[in-house]
């Protein structure tokens, strides 16, 4: 277990296409979004980390990571606050 104020990581929950099953519910200008958020995290000494599902060898590996390095998770809806939680 990692204190929460040692995490680093604001995991952002996308909507584009290759994030979801159903990318009809997009955000418009989700890159600019992105970009915003990277500026804050980078004067804060924080990392901006867009949840992509294949980049977790497997649910150890990402419970891992959600447990000891996720700070925030923010997003638009869905199903992946559900499955954060």
């Amino acid at each position: 277990y990692k204190p929460f104020r040692e995490r680093n990581i604001i995991l952002y929950l996308s909507r584009t296409r290759s994030t979801t099953f159903n990318p009809g519910r997009r955000i418009q200008n989700e890159d600019r979004l992105i970009a915003q958020l990277e500026d804050i995290a980078h004067s804060r000494n924080e990392e901006v980390v867009v949840f992509r599902k294949r980049s977790f060898e497997n649910l150890k590996y990402l419970v891992d990571f959600m447990y000891h390095k996720v700070k925030v998770v923010i997003g638009p809806h869905g199903a992946g606050f559900y499955n954060a939680r």
